[in-house]
């Protein structure tokens, strides 16, 4: 299964951040921010909006990691918050294997990135086993 996983493999997913999935977010990891939360608190922050929780897209990241061939497992993560996601947002996923590293494991770039506009929300680096 490995030899589908080489340098330069990709996978992408697309997902719309909408309220329904940040409120799920929410009640799921008990973060009640009301910066993610409370349109009428968020308009008086810097944002002058409601945003997603930075780690929403995080777990679009792992679940586009898992669909590399094999099983995989999720080892590590460098990430940069580069832009909120307002609410509403396309959001393309993207990772990209850069470099094998041993047998088994692999440095990937990792990318959340507008849909439309291609602004990138968040960037970093992904070190990944695959069995």
């Amino acid at each position: 299964m490995q030899s589908q996983n080489r340098v330069g493999s990709k996978q992408k997913s697309t997902v719309v951040i909408t309220d329904e999935l940040v409120n799920k977010y929410a009640a799921v990891t008990g973060d009640d921010n009301p910066l993610h939360l409370d349109e009428e608190y968020a308009s008086e922050t810097m944002f002058e909006e409601r945003i997603a929780h930075g780690m929403l897209p995080m777990g679009i990241v792992s679940s586009t990691l898992a669909e590399f061939e094999g099983t995989i497992v999720y080892l590590s993560q460098d990430a940069q918050f580069l832009n909120p996601i307002s609410i509403g947002s396309e959001v393309e996923v993207c990772c990209t294997i850069l470099k094998q590293l041993d047998d088994n494991k692999y440095k990937v770039e990792t990318s959340v990135c507008d849909a439309d506009t291609a602004q990138e929300y968040i960037s970093g680096t992904a070190v990944i086993l695959i069995q």
